[in-house]
């Protein structure tokens, strides 16, 4: 009798959960990027409306320019 093959379904396994965890890192990222923006607590959008151009640091913030 043939031994069956696990070691497949446990690495695509293994896979779905790196990426749900990426995908979990990123949306957690994105929030507290958006938090930091509109909470006037921490104090960075009157910084960044300092700028010179504070329409592109904001999309850059928010977009992640390079």
């Amino acid at each position: 009798m043939r031994a069956k093959r696990r070691s497949t379904h446990l690495m695509s396994g293994i896979a779905l959960a790196v990426a749900g965890h990426a995908a979990m890192g990123v949306a957690l990222g994105l929030v507290f990027a958006l938090i930091l923006m509109r909470t006037p607590f921490f104090g960075v959008l009157p910084l960044i409306n300092l700028g010179i151009d504070p329409a592109t640091t904001m999309t850059e913030f928010y977009v992640g320019g390079p």
